[in-house]
């Protein structure tokens, strides 16, 4: 998913998982035996990155991005939670980053227009 904004960089992917440090950073493919971290190492070879180790508590952007919202929960979703709590929060975070007029939406289209090369490349579609 991020491939166009890493591709070419070098970068630190910070890990909680202390086995993988090792594989990803000194261990070629052939050098791995199994079958499902050779695939992995297969997709992450097109980056350029320094694999570090972090406690899993400190994860928390990470953790924060993996559990936001998609949209409305559905009931089975709120199984042992308040209805009441959670659909007015997701609700508002969906309108917020995919409604016309939510704030982020706002915010991202007026730096577009704002933006010269955004307008011309707009203009140039």
């Amino acid at each position: 998913k991020c491939y166009v904004c890493l591709a070419g960089i070098h970068f630190t992917l910070m890990i909680d998982h202390q086995p993988l440090i090792p594989i990803f950073n000194n261990y070629s493919l052939d050098q791995v035996e199994n079958p499902r971290l050779q695939r992995l190492l297969m997709k992450t070879r097109a980056f350029q990155f320094r694999a570090m180790w972090t406690k899993g508590s400190c994860h928390a952007v990470a953790d924060a991005l993996s559990r936001a919202p998609l949209a409305i929960p559905r009931n089975e979703d709120l199984i042992g939670e308040d209805p009441t709590m959670a659909q007015p929060i997701c609700a508002r975070l969906s309108e917020d980053v995919f409604e016309p007029n939510g704030i982020y939406y706002r915010e991202v289209q007026t730096a577009a227009e704002a933006d010269p090369e955004y307008c011309q490349l707009v203009e140039a579609v």
